[in-house]
Protein backbone atom coordinates (compact mmCIF):
# COMPACT_ATOMS: atom_id res chain seq x y z
CA UNK A 1 0.00 0.00 0.00
CA UNK A 2 1.05 3.55 -0.71
CA UNK A 3 -0.02 5.74 2.21
CA UNK A 4 0.12 9.48 1.73
CA UNK A 5 -0.24 11.84 4.69
CA UNK A 6 -1.02 15.50 4.13
CA UNK A 7 -1.24 18.30 6.64
CA UNK A 8 -4.07 20.76 6.05
CA UNK A 9 -3.34 24.08 4.36
CA UNK A 10 -2.97 27.50 5.94
CA UNK A 11 -6.02 28.20 8.10
CA UNK A 12 -7.51 31.29 9.72
CA UNK A 13 -5.33 32.58 12.54
CA UNK A 14 -6.06 30.73 15.78
CA UNK A 15 -5.68 33.86 17.96
CA UNK A 16 -8.06 36.03 15.95
CA UNK A 17 -10.59 33.29 15.12
CA UNK A 18 -13.76 33.71 17.19
CA UNK A 19 -15.39 30.33 16.59
CA UNK A 20 -14.44 26.83 17.62
CA UNK A 21 -11.05 25.52 16.57
CA UNK A 22 -12.77 22.72 14.65
CA UNK A 23 -14.50 25.35 12.48
CA UNK A 24 -11.40 27.31 11.42
CA UNK A 25 -11.41 27.42 7.58
CA UNK A 26 -8.56 27.60 5.13
CA UNK A 27 -7.53 31.07 4.11
CA UNK A 28 -7.65 32.06 0.45
CA UNK A 29 -3.87 31.66 0.34
CA UNK A 30 -4.18 28.27 2.04
CA UNK A 31 -6.73 27.07 -0.53
CA UNK A 32 -4.53 28.23 -3.42
CA UNK A 33 -1.47 26.53 -1.98
CA UNK A 34 -3.33 23.24 -1.43
CA UNK A 35 -4.57 23.38 -5.04
CA UNK A 36 -1.01 23.95 -6.30
CA UNK A 37 0.28 21.05 -4.19
CA UNK A 38 -2.57 18.80 -5.41
CA UNK A 39 -1.70 19.60 -9.03
CA UNK A 40 2.00 18.93 -8.49
CA UNK A 41 1.14 15.71 -6.64
CA UNK A 42 0.08 14.41 -10.05
CA UNK A 43 3.78 13.90 -10.77
CA UNK A 44 3.64 10.94 -8.38
CA UNK A 45 0.02 9.78 -8.28
CA UNK A 46 -2.84 10.15 -10.78
CA UNK A 47 -5.58 9.38 -8.29
CA UNK A 48 -6.19 8.09 -4.79
CA UNK A 49 -8.32 5.04 -4.13
CA UNK A 50 -9.46 6.57 -0.85
CA UNK A 51 -9.16 9.98 0.82
CA UNK A 52 -9.80 10.09 4.57
CA UNK A 53 -9.82 13.36 6.49
CA UNK A 54 -10.13 14.77 9.95
CA UNK A 55 -13.59 16.27 10.50
CA UNK A 56 -12.05 19.68 11.30
CA UNK A 57 -13.07 22.18 8.61
CA UNK A 58 -9.55 23.12 7.47
CA UNK A 59 -8.68 19.44 6.91
CA UNK A 60 -12.00 18.73 5.15
CA UNK A 61 -11.46 21.69 2.82
CA UNK A 62 -7.92 20.48 2.08
CA UNK A 63 -9.18 16.96 1.35
CA UNK A 64 -11.95 18.25 -0.92
CA UNK A 65 -9.50 20.31 -2.98
CA UNK A 66 -7.23 17.28 -3.42
CA UNK A 67 -10.22 15.02 -4.15
CA UNK A 68 -11.39 17.34 -6.92
CA UNK A 69 -8.03 16.86 -8.68
CA UNK A 70 -6.85 13.42 -7.54
CA UNK A 71 -9.90 11.65 -6.13
CA UNK A 72 -11.13 9.97 -9.27
CA UNK A 73 -14.68 11.12 -8.51
CA UNK A 74 -14.70 9.57 -5.05
CA UNK A 75 -16.08 11.34 -1.98
CA UNK A 76 -13.82 12.08 0.96
CA UNK A 77 -14.41 10.13 4.17
CA UNK A 78 -14.44 11.68 7.64
CA UNK A 79 -12.64 9.93 10.47
CA UNK A 80 -12.47 11.41 13.94
CA UNK A 81 -9.27 9.55 14.75
CA UNK A 82 -7.43 11.97 12.45
CA UNK A 83 -8.46 14.81 14.79
CA UNK A 84 -5.91 14.33 17.55
CA UNK A 85 -6.89 10.75 18.49
CA UNK A 86 -5.27 7.32 18.15
CA UNK A 87 -5.63 6.29 14.48
CA UNK A 88 -5.19 2.54 15.20
CA UNK A 89 -8.82 1.67 14.28
CA UNK A 90 -8.50 3.57 11.00
CA UNK A 91 -5.21 1.85 10.17
CA UNK A 92 -6.81 -1.55 10.80
CA UNK A 93 -9.72 -0.70 8.45
CA UNK A 94 -7.28 0.45 5.77
CA UNK A 95 -5.23 -2.71 6.22
CA UNK A 96 -8.35 -4.79 5.66
CA UNK A 97 -9.22 -2.92 2.45
CA UNK A 98 -8.02 -3.48 -1.11
CA UNK A 99 -7.03 0.17 -1.53
CA UNK A 100 -3.58 0.65 -3.04
CA UNK A 101 -3.21 4.45 -2.72
CA UNK A 102 -4.70 6.17 0.33
CA UNK A 103 -4.43 9.80 1.39
CA UNK A 104 -4.94 10.81 5.03
CA UNK A 105 -5.44 14.53 5.73
CA UNK A 106 -4.92 15.77 9.27
CA UNK A 107 -3.01 17.89 11.74
CA UNK A 108 0.28 18.29 13.55
CA UNK A 109 1.67 16.84 15.75
CA UNK A 110 -0.51 13.80 14.99
CA UNK A 111 0.75 13.26 11.43
CA UNK A 112 4.46 13.39 12.27
CA UNK A 113 3.81 11.10 15.22
CA UNK A 114 1.96 8.67 12.93
CA UNK A 115 4.80 8.69 10.38
CA UNK A 116 7.27 8.04 13.19
CA UNK A 117 5.19 5.18 14.60
CA UNK A 118 4.71 3.53 11.20
CA UNK A 119 8.39 3.85 10.21
CA UNK A 120 10.22 3.27 13.51
CA UNK A 121 7.61 1.69 15.77
CA UNK A 122 7.97 4.65 18.18
CA UNK A 123 6.62 8.20 18.41
CA UNK A 124 10.08 9.68 18.95
CA UNK A 125 11.27 10.47 15.42
CA UNK A 126 11.55 14.26 15.61
CA UNK A 127 10.36 16.26 12.61
CA UNK A 128 7.42 18.46 11.76
CA UNK A 129 5.19 18.56 8.71
CA UNK A 130 4.58 22.07 7.44
CA UNK A 131 1.10 23.11 6.32
CA UNK A 132 0.23 21.43 2.98
CA UNK A 133 3.26 19.10 3.23
CA UNK A 134 2.81 15.55 1.97
CA UNK A 135 4.62 12.36 3.01
CA UNK A 136 4.57 9.04 1.17
CA UNK A 137 4.97 5.76 3.01
CA UNK A 138 5.02 2.30 1.45
CA UNK A 139 4.12 -0.83 3.39
CA UNK A 140 2.71 -4.31 3.00
CA UNK A 141 0.69 -3.85 6.20
CA UNK A 142 -0.10 -0.81 8.32
CA UNK A 143 -0.50 -2.94 11.43
CA UNK A 144 1.99 -5.79 11.02
CA UNK A 145 5.15 -4.40 9.40
CA UNK A 146 7.29 -1.32 9.33
CA UNK A 147 6.56 1.24 6.65
CA UNK A 148 9.22 2.83 4.51
CA UNK A 149 9.24 6.62 4.30
CA UNK A 150 9.74 7.18 0.58
CA UNK A 151 9.58 10.98 0.73
CA UNK A 152 8.34 13.97 2.71
CA UNK A 153 7.98 17.21 0.76
CA UNK A 154 7.09 20.66 2.12
CA UNK A 155 4.89 22.98 0.06
CA UNK A 156 7.86 24.95 -1.30
CA UNK A 157 9.19 21.78 -2.92
CA UNK A 158 5.79 21.11 -4.51
CA UNK A 159 5.65 24.67 -5.82
CA UNK A 160 9.16 24.32 -7.27
CA UNK A 161 7.94 21.31 -9.28
CA UNK A 162 5.26 23.42 -10.94
CA UNK A 163 5.57 24.95 -14.38
CA UNK A 164 5.25 28.57 -13.30
CA UNK A 165 2.70 30.75 -15.07
CA UNK A 166 1.13 28.05 -17.21
CA UNK A 167 -0.47 26.24 -14.27
CA UNK A 168 0.56 22.89 -15.76
CA UNK A 169 2.84 20.39 -14.12
CA UNK A 170 5.41 18.10 -15.63
CA UNK A 171 5.10 14.34 -15.17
Amino acid sequence: MELYLMRHGIAADRESWRGSDADRPLTERGSRRVEEVAKALGIFVDRFDRIVTSPYLRARETAEIVAALRGGGRETELDGTLAFEDPAPLLQRLDDSDDERVLLVGHEPCLSSLVSRLVTGRDTFAFRMKKAAVAKLVTASLTRSAAELEWLLPPKAWLAMGAGDTGTYAR
